[in-house]
């Protein structure tokens, strides 16, 4: 057993990089009785009790770095990242703003700082962007967060224009032109969204890749026709590619056409793109091939694809009536409605700041409403004090909500998760007018989702409209066919009202004739892995 402290550091790190903070926090546990209070090692055992779900500890230990070594520019930024984490957004930037003034010249800090003043929704997010871009003119992920900054402040004119002159200049830049066309899509260009793809297409015709992305993108806003109709070019220009096969047995099956999608599929393999086994899945499921969507379903999940799989998983087993469908979704025990009396006096000015964040004039790309808008970026980490008191509101919905689940199960992908250390890990405004709902879907992303509903049609509480505008939970999406899947749970949505479900639930809202719907979604993780 090891005494020597660089070899116990060294190795508390690497057992950390490798998901295993138990480890690391033995090592890092000796290695402080051998070193003491060094920071280096403190901030590397606050990362490890954060990786275990303890934040009150990890947080009290960045502090303690912070009172032995307040010119240490490093502890700051790691206090600073951990702060952001927590969604304590305000001391963060402070934390931040501390290592700037110690190291005013780095550009990753200034990255930091110009990354939380987005996030907080400030209006000096895309001035900070600009001046760091003129420090690192070459990092194209700067660029990226000016655009999403000057959208975000109700410049969508300047950043559809930022991009579209760096695509311009860089057509083999793929990140920026999806970003390009995801913007174009949602100032309601309509099929003039893909004029970014298309220009750099016509530079790099023969790029397979280049045309995959801007296929795929296709599918997501024109329809899956679209794509079949366009195929035959990608293939002229850039030849046979194995993209081209896996987005065409795609559209195939998206469109109905099961037989010539069943040959394609039969000649790749399935296994060995996770996200592609997702669209065979889908097949398997469209085709009401149940027993073999289950065993492949498994298959998946034996191979890491993980936490997407099991909302397939549940639509084969409740078909075949096996009883790990109620294992896996436990009927309304993995969901709590809670009507929350303390949001009600808040209402009214919340609505108005969410409805002047709602700027966009169509939904993101392969969002779930149609219908309406959807606000961008990471609406809990704003800084309005609507919004701030909201965040603390949530915080504490969330835990009740938590404590109140079933006993653990470490198989269970809900109930084997640790549940200390709750965070945000995406949250968003949805605004629906008539006729406008949400698609089943569910959020791979996050381990609880919300709906929170803060204006609602004065119709929907009239007792005429029967279901128009209930949330329904379990339903499998429309497109898969299996219209005698009924939701198992429907709940009426009113104000203040907050519905929390397992993010791997499928859910969606069905139609309303008329007026606004506004409400506020997230999801929720635990800290610990």
């Amino acid at each position: 057993m090891t005494t020597d402290p660089n070899a116990l550091f060294r190795r508390a790190e690497q057992a950390f990089k490798q998901g295993d903070p138990g480890a690391a926090k033995a090592d890092i546990t000796r290695l402080r009785r051998l070193v003491g209070d060094h920071p280096a090692v403190l901030r590397l055992h606050a990362r490890i009790e954060q990786a275990l779900g303890d934040v009150a500890a990890s947080r009290a230990l960045f502090e303690q770095v912070m009172r032995i070594a307040p010119g240490d520019a490093d502890g700051w930024m790691e206090m600073a990242l951990f702060l952001r984490s927590i969604d304590a957004l305000a001391e963060a930037a402070d934390a931040i703003a501390r290592a700037i003034a110690i190291r005013p010249n780095s550009p990753h800090l200034r990255h930091i700082e110009a990354r939380i003043a987005l996030e907080r929704g400030h209006a000096d997010a895309p001035g900070l962007y600009q001046r760091l871009r003129k420090s690192v003119p070459d990092d194209l992920g700067m660029l990226l967060g000016e655009a999403a900054a000057r959208f975000q402040n109700d410049d969508g004119t300047g950043a559809a224009a930022l991009l579209d002159e760096a695509t311009a200049a860089r057509p083999d830049w793929l990140e920026g032109l999806n970003a390009a066309a995801r913007l174009r899509w949602q100032l309601g260009a309509g099929e003039a969204f893909a004029e970014p793809y298309r220009r750099a297409l016509a530079v790099r015709r023969n790029d397979p890749i280049l045309w995959a992305s801007y296929l795929g993108a296709v599918g997501s806003t024109l329809g899956h026709q679209k794509v079949l109709e366009e195929l035959p070019s990608a293939r002229l220009a850039a030849g046979a590619h194995d993209l081209f096969d896996k987005l065409e047995a795609s559209a195939l099956t998206e469109t109905a056409q099961h037989d010539a999608a069943a040959e394609l599929f039969a000649r790749i393999d399935c296994l060995a793109d996770p996200s592609f086994g997702l669209v065979y899945l889908r097949h398997l499921l469209r085709c009401r091939k149940a027993e073999e969507a289950s065993a492949f379903g498994q298959q998946l999940l034996s191979r890491g694809a993980g936490y997407e799989v099991w909302p397939y998983l549940s639509i084969a087993w409740r078909l075949l009536g096996d009883p790990r469908w109620d294992w896996l979704d436990r009927g309304s025990d993995l969901i709590s409605v809670q009507d929350l009396a303390e949001l009600e006096p808040l209402l009214p000015d919340l609505t108005e700041v969410l409805r002047g964040l709602h700027t966009a004039r169509v939904h993101p790309f392969e969002q779930s409403p149609r219908g309406g808008t959807q606000t961008d970026g990471a609406l809990l980490a704003r800084d309005e004090p609507e919004i701030r008191a909201l965040r603390d509101i949530l915080h504490a919905a969330v835990a009740r909500h938590a404590e109140g689940l079933p006993p653990v199960e470490p198989d269970h992908p809900i109930l084997g998760r640790p549940r200390t250390g709750l965070r945000f890990v995406g949250s968003w405004s949805v605004r629906l007018t008539g006729e406008g709902f949400h698609v089943s879907h569910v959020h791979t992303r996050g381990w609880i989702s919300a709906a929170l509903y803060v204006s609602l049609p004065q119709s929907l509480g009239d007792g005429t409209h029967g279901h128009d505008g209930w949330l329904a939970l379990g339903a499998p999406p429309a497109e898969l066919g299996l219209d005698d899947l009924k939701p198992v749970r429907l709940v009426e949505p009113k104000p203040a009202r907050l519905v929390l479900f397992p993010s791997i639930m499928w859910h969606g809202t069905l139609p309303f004739a008329e007026g606004e719907r506004l409400t506020v979604a997230f999801d929720a993780t635990p800290s610990g892995r």
